[in-house]
């Protein structure tokens, strides 16, 4: 009878979840009035024809008889086609008119399967004790000839179909779920059909089905037609049922999707195990299920066997997860057809709070540093690094458009570009991400600079992390000394911000203590208004090294900048007197001329050290200089006066000499010289060396600025005549 539109196109909506792939893909909706009219009327009802299908709908694709053709027939057969004593004959009846069908379509096209309300009653059949005497269609022995079974999953049940042995045959369906049968006594029957399709109730026991169709040839001529023939294997055909129970969750705690399934059951002797594959994001998805490729190792997440956990994720994007169950059984591998399941993970909205950072030093200076946080795998974080806050908007905020970050104060060339390393965290379901190195730039307007952590999402949005602020004291330049005997003038250009500068002095090659206690500490109002650093007393004699360290504050922590440094000469100090002869008699002029009268013209210089030096090294000369009509300027301004290092006696012998050495330390030196043989004048003592600006390197340390001679009252140094 005739069937409608409406009827057959709920038919094919009830099938399609069930259909074979390749049946799904081909048989698209606007196909299925074409596939109506391929139906041809018979007695009971309407049969469809394999060949018609695939010349009327496939385009005459004969690649698809199989897996499109042969299935949609079937199916369409049990629910419209003729009961079978209608259609025992016209079942395998061709159209008038209508081509050839290939061979194999004539063995395929035998009775409809029975509709189920109207099943056939079995005939009462006897079988032989299976002999082996015939020969197989369908080999047991892998390298032989095989004759495979459609199978097809209905309505919870399972339906098979084969092709017609050719010979009248009587089959007999045997099913097991532990190994291939070898007989067609072992294991269970499900059907005796003189048709070429059944169905299959049996509960499933096992991830595994070994379906063996036999043959039983009918002995023509015997008594009791019940009787059969030997038997033989026509068809088989080994089925892995697919995952059962496969779900997949999204974990926002730990950021990863998470599979389950029940476990397949083995049975004994037999080795089960799932394979599992994530596809490429942004893919289509037939390209790879269509063949095995998504089966490459590319693709292959592990799983225990019940489960898998997938920690690299994407918020917002589909995610599409294969699965298959295989089987070893008998040194063969069986695979079931492949389960897509899809997810899409939340995007992930993950604000980085837990940024630290460790400051490198080299030479009490910021060289580098070492960032710190934590985050989930498969968490974007890029940390910006900029020399001024973000903005307190865009930081209320938090999540911000990408394309806003550079407006907010984070620019992409802030970005730091090196990959972070990867680390165990305490922290569950997270990791330590480190990046080292990262360089503090140079400058005043680097002196503060903010590392900010920003978290990019999958749709484009950026959140934004609690910022690190970092501060450094600029270090001081230009740093000069003034050295004179009461006091030290320190001079220094300021350094940017800094709050203070602390002084300290060392021995020469002595490395600064930035924890020791500063000589000086001077705030930016007191320099300026100054006009340097005034150390009053001055420096140690014995010179040494200054250092001069910025200070500057951060949330009541100090920073101290690398100190700059400058060499503090030694300064040895000595004070000299005149003793003329008579001067302890009476005063003034008067006495000593009194004293000439009488020859006594010899005066005694006596040379004391104050901070005298301390090593040979720094041993300098002197020498007596007169001039007469000023104060000798230095130890070439005048007439060089010989003087005596004993006190000449009247027998005479003593050698006079025009320079003398500096006593060390703790000594002092008397020297005598005859005042008759100047006139009138100034009598100076010198020192006998040059400035340090005449001196090489070797000799820095006698330079003229390194030594200073107290004088005496002025009076002491003159001569009336």
């Amino acid at each position: 009878m005739p069937i409608n539109l409406r009827e057959f196109t709920q038919a094919m909506n009830e099938w399609m979840p069930q259909a074979p792939p390749e049946a799904r893909e081909h048989l698209r909706p606007s196909t299925w009035k074409q596939l109506l009219r391929t139906g041809e009327d018979v007695d009971g009802g309407t049969r469809f024809a394999p060949q018609e299908i695939v010349e009327r709908v496939l385009e005459g694709r004969e690649d698809l008889s199989m897996s499109v053709a042969l299935p949609v027939s079937l199916m369409l057969n049990s629910r419209f086609g003729p009961s079978p004593t209608s259609a025992d004959q016209s079942a395998r009846a061709v159209r008038p008119g209508a081509p050839a069908a290939p061979p194999e379509w004539r063995r395929w096209n035998g009775p409809a399967h029975p509709r189920r309300e109207a099943a056939a009653p079995r005939p009462p059949w006897v079988f032989p004790a299976y002999d082996y005497s015939r020969e197989d269609l369908d080999s047991f022995e892998e390298s032989g000839n095989h004759v495979g079974v459609q199978v097809q999953h209905v309505e919870g049940r399972l339906h098979y179909a084969w092709p017609d042995a050719g010979d009248g045959e009587v089959y007999r369906v045997v099913v097991s779920d532990l190994e291939d049968p070898y007989s067609p006594d072992d294991f269970t029957e499900v059907a005796v059909t003189e048709g070429t399709d059944c169905w299959d109730e049996t509960p499933l026991t096992s991830a595994v089905r070994f379906i063996t169709v036999w043959g039983y040839s009918r002995l023509g001529g015997s008594s009791d037609p019940r009787i059969l023939g030997q038997c033989r294997r026509v068809a088989s055909r080994v089925i892995v049922h697919q995952l059962a129970g496969w779900t997949l969750t999204f974990d926002a705690e730990s950021r990863s999707v998470d599979a389950a399934w029940e476990p397949p059951p083995a049975p004994p002797g037999v080795r089960v195990s799932v394979r599992t594959a994530r596809l490429p994001l942004d893919q289509p998805v037939g390209r790879f299920l269509r063949g095995s490729s998504w089966m490459s190792d590319e693709y292959r997440i592990p799983n225990n066997g019940a489960g898998f956990q997938d920690l690299d994720v994407e918020g917002g994007k589909t995610h599409n997860y294969v699965a298959a169950v295989e089987v070893e059984a008998a040194g063969r591998r069986y695979t079931s057809p492949p389960a897509r399941r899809q997810i899409i993970p939340d995007v992930v909205v993950e604000a980085i709070d837990d940024l630290s950072v460790e400051r490198r030093r080299s030479n009490g200076a910021d060289t580098s540093l070492t960032v710190r946080w934590t985050q989930t795998p498969s968490t974007s974080v890029t940390i910006y690094r900029t020399s001024s806050p973000v903005a307190p908007e865009a930081l209320e905020r938090r999540t911000v458009p990408v394309s806003q970050l550079a407006q907010a104060g984070l620019p992409e060339d802030a970005a730091i570009s090196a990959a972070a390393g990867i680390g165990e965290s305490d922290a569950p379901g997270r990791q330590l991400r480190t990046l080292e190195n990262v360089v503090w730039p140079a400058g005043a307007d680097w002196d503060t600079v903010h590392l900010t952590p920003v978290t990019v999402h999958a749709d484009d949005q950026a959140t934004i992390g609690a910022p690190v602020r970092l501060k450094r004291a600029g270090e001081v330049g230009h740093l000069t000394l003034a050295r004179r005997r009461e006091w030290d003038l320190v001079t220094f250009t300021w350094p940017g911000e800094a709050t203070s500068v602390e002084l300290r002095l060392t021995d020469a090659r002595a490395p600064v203590d930035p924890a020791a206690a500063p000589i000086a500490v001077v705030t930016q109002d007191a320099y300026r208004l100054e006009g340097g650093v005034i150390i009053p007393g001055g420096l140690a004699s014995r010179g040494g090294r200054l250092h001069a360290t910025a200070v500057t504050y951060l949330e009541g922590e100090k920073i101290l900048s690398a100190p700059t440094s400058v060499d503090v000469p030694a300064q040895w100090e000595y004070r000299y007197t005149l003793s003329w002869p008579g001067e302890r008699i009476g005063r003034g002029g008067w006495v000593r001329r009194g004293a000439a009268l009488f020859g006594r013209t010899l005066v005694e210089v006596t040379l004391t050290a104050i901070h005298g030096v301390t090593s040979e090294n720094d041993v300098i000369g002197v020498a007596l200089i007169h001039r007469g009509d000023r104060l000798p300027l230095h130890a070439n301004d005048g007439r060089r006066i010989p003087v005596y290092l004993e006190r000449p006696t009247k027998d005479g012998g003593q050698t006079p000499v025009t320079a003398v050495r500096v006593p060390p330390q703790g000594r002092d030196l008397s020297l005598w010289f005859d005042h008759a043989q100047a006139g009138p004048g100034y009598f100076r003592l010198m020192v006998d060396s040059y400035p340090g600006s005449a001196m090489d390197d070797d000799h820095q340390h006698q330079a003229l600025e390194r030594y200073c001679l107290i004088d005496p009252d002025l009076g002491h140094l003159i001569k009336m005549r």
